[in-house]
């Protein structure tokens, strides 16, 4: 029997062009993400790979500060947060919920040549508030010390200022990184210079960590609350979670998500 040419191109079409635009069969269901720079960068592409590989799902992952994500979610701008802060009061009425994933350590970075290797929590907070304004007050060389901040917003400022007394400030005369990750590379260029970020960010050249009263930053120091610079690791949402978002909330709990933490945090199981 022949058929039509016009029928043959009808049935040509639509077995090259099923669809019409902007409609999808089967596509993945796509999460935005955006907020702390360390989870963006250390777990989530990581673990949002991992995590396609079983579920029909993608993520599209921004970078920032806690803050800025935190404000993006409750726009409704994103479906998930990165923060490396507890939520406030007020954030949680408006209705977000906090997930905690992990552990960061906050590290004391120094340039290599500097001779100080620990430092105690009272004249760290004395460096960070400016009131010790040369090494040689705690020990060191007689240089002017010089403090790089990260910026605010950041999950490391805000846990810094929780490391300082109630009602304390960092001091004004701190040099502000643009860039969080970028703190321990601006200490490089000073020899006099110490920032505080966090243990996963620490890659630049010619820089060291120093132990804050006599402990380093790792697991056991940590589990035991020796080591006194930590802040959390939280994955935020609007609402209760549920859906394919609920089972990455779970899966970054699971053991296989928190093998991805260990890599560069301290995991749940390690507190």
């Amino acid at each position: 029997m022949a058929f039509p040419l016009r029928f043959i191109a009808v049935i040509a079409f639509v077995c090259f062009f099923p669809l019409l635009p902007g409609e999808s069969a089967g596509a993945s269901e796509v999460f935005r993400y955006a907020g702390a720079t360390t989870l963006q960068q250390d777990f989530m592409r990581a673990a949002s790979h991992r995590f396609a590989t079983v579920h029909d799902v993608r993520f599209e992952l921004e970078g920032g500060s806690s803050n800025a994500g935190i404000k993006a979610l409750s726009t409704g701008a994103i479906d998930l947060a990165g923060s490396g802060r507890f939520l406030t009061a007020q954030e949680k009425r408006a209705g977000l919920v906090e997930h905690l994933i992990g552990w960061d350590p906050l590290v004391v970075v120094v340039h290599v040549t500097n001779p100080i290797e620990n430092v105690s929590s009272e004249d760290l907070r004395r460096m960070i508030l400016g009131t010790v304004i040369n090494w040689n007050q705690i020990g060191g060389r007689d240089l002017p010390l010089l403090q790089v901040a990260a910026p605010q917003g950041s999950g490391v400022h805000e846990a810094v200022k929780q490391f300082l007394f109630s009602g304390q400030q960092i001091s004004s005369r701190a040099i502000v990184s643009p860039v969080v990750a970028d703190a321990d590379k601006n200490v490089t260029l000073l020899p006099a210079g110490f920032t505080v970020t966090s243990m996963s960010m620490v890659d630049a050249d010619r820089v060291k960590v120093i132990r804050v009263d006599g402990f380093s930053p790792y697991c056991q120091a940590v589990k035991t609350g020796e080591y006194p610079l930590i802040k959390p690791l939280l994955l935020v949402t609007r609402g209760k979670v549920k859906g394919a978002l609920e089972l990455f909330v779970n899966f970054a709990k699971s053991p296989e998500g928190q093998a991805i933490i260990a890599k560069q945090f301290v995991p749940l199981a390690n507190i």
